[in-house]
């Protein structure tokens, strides 16, 4: 990788970030003051929304980047495509919930909806702004331009805190960010943008838009399926507990494994008229990947109730083990995206979305039974999916590449050694001396992570070239 190359990614990591955390901290905050149920009943409006967002035609916005010979019109095409899709499913779900066809709605549970319900067309504009600065590779322009837009959003969350706005200030959180967001990335892109629209264009790139699109409502509704189902089966006290674990999982998730999702979509189509060059480059993406988001959920493991207690306080401690199951699920899930990106730039689409549809016609009615038994049914189908998900999707990708699996997973072998001693380490090693959680946390993080560091450049040393005076790493064949 080159210097320019680690540079964008510390932007786009930056950017990635800033949000998450932004929204993190309201979301600590309300979780130390609501019930578990008041939680739970945001969770569920937003699994909702979340469900009916994922019908939207997202697949286009792949095709920003999967198409190099896209201009202004093109781009201002897909934008207006994505907006207007956004705004009228907000509008419909809208209408659905004010019919009250739900045993579980009530007054507070539609007018949070309805106010979350207005971020669908930003996030919508936004994903696809974002697109076009990954496509040109402009992350520093991405990451401060997203900075400074959750900064703005910050003043005013907690201004909204300070009123006394309670439950309301995780709800409009929600919209704020997503507008913020939206205005961080039109800026420097605005240029790029025109008053045109083409349906050509849509039409032209159906095939692939489509399929893409029907992949991603595939995994949408597969993700935020459970949300519903233990809302509605088990209840919003249960839901709550779930969902501050999954919260928190999905806040790592999103700023690690989604930055080198980012960096590997235009790094991979760059190399994709090349098996050669294509098999080295999803190596050093599996690499990647693996070695910046798999200590964070091994230590998030092993210290889950010293972190749950510090982060939310005791009465949330069940939530810990909720979170266990999320940070080996999560290692499953970093990997199956470099895969799925892997699926896109090779044209298999198609064949993705078929077996995700066989995976999920075994999932959802799967994960629906284990709602009707207990909480802990639902986590271990949970877990059983997204570890059916990765090696599906690593076998695709090794067929396609024609190698295999033992060479396309060797890669990983330095990272999971060099997790392995750490973790038997920290397990077994008093690594929390103190009387105070925040410095015992401190403390322990240090340790575990300079520990993995130093074992995982030693154990990687046969096949990572690592030049620090040049800033530039190179992976051997």
């Amino acid at each position: 990788m080159s210097k320019s190359s680690i540079s964008g990614m510390l932007w786009l990591f930056s950017s990635k970030l800033f949000p998450p955390i932004i929204n993190f901290a309201v979301f600590t905050y309300t979780a130390r003051i609501l019930a578990p149920e008041d939680f739970g009943l945001v969770a569920l409006a937003l699994s909702i929304i979340y469900i009916i967002s994922s019908f939207l035609p997202s697949g286009w916005q792949s095709a920003i980047v999967k198409y190099q010979e896209f201009g202004k019109r093109e781009f201002s095409t897909i934008l207006a495509f994505l907006s207007l899709s956004g705004l009228a499913f907000a509008l419909i779900a809208c209408f659905v919930i004010s019919l009250n066809l739900f045993s579980f709605q009530s007054q507070v549970f539609n007018l949070a909806f309805y106010l979350m319900a207005i971020k669908m067309p930003f996030d919508a504009a936004g994903h696809t702004l974002t697109f076009m600065l990954v496509r040109e590779q402009k992350y520093k322009a991405l990451g401060y331009r997203t900075i400074l837009g959750a900064l703005v959003s910050a003043v005013t969350i907690l201004s909204l805190l300070y009123f006394d706005f309670n439950i309301w200030a995780l709800v409009l959180s929600q919209t704020i960010i997503s507008i913020f967001n939206l205005v961080a990335v039109y800026i420097p892109t605005r240029k790029m943008l025109s008053w045109s629209f083409r349906w050509g264009l849509i039409k032209e790139t159906w095939e692939f838009g489509l399929y893409n699109t029907l992949i991603t409502t595939v995994e949408s509704i597969s993700t935020h399926f459970e949300s519903f189902v233990i809302g509605s089966n088990i209840g919003k006290y249960d839901l709550g507990f779930f969902n501050i674990a999954k919260r928190l999982s999905n806040i790592i998730n999103d700023i690690l494994t989604g930055t080198s999702y980012d960096m590997s979509l235009p790094y991979l189509s760059n190399s994709q008229n090349d098996q050669q060059s294509l098999q080295l480059a999803i190596r050093q993406a599996l690499f990647i990947t693996g070695a910046i988001t798999s200590p964070l959920f091994v230590y998030g493991f092993i210290y889950s109730e010293t972190i749950f207690n510090f982060l939310f306080s005791e009465k949330w401690i069940t939530s810990a083990g909720y979170f266990q199951f999320f940070c080996i699920a999560f290692l499953f899930i970093s990997y199956s995206m470099i895969n799925k990106t892997a699926i896109i730039v090779t044209n298999r689409s198609r064949l993705w979305f078929r077996v995700q549809m066989i995976i999920a016609a075994i999932y959802l009615p799967t994960l629906y039974f284990a709602s009707t038994i207990n909480i802990h049914a639902v986590l271990w189908s949970f877990l059983g999916v997204n570890a059916l998900y990765f090696f599906t999707s690593t076998y695709l990708v090794t067929s396609e590449i024609k190698t295999s699996f033992y060479h396309y997973l060797k890669s990983l072998w330095p990272i999971y050694g060099a997790l392995g001693i750490t973790a038997f380490a920290a397990m077994y090693l008093p690594l929390m001396p103190f009387n105070n959680e925040f410095f015992n946390l401190c403390f322990s993080a240090i340790l575990f992570l300079s520990c993995y560091v130093v074992l995982l450049l030693l154990f990687s040393r046969h096949f990572l070239s690592i030049d620090l005076s040049n800033k530039k790493i190179t992976f051997r064949q």
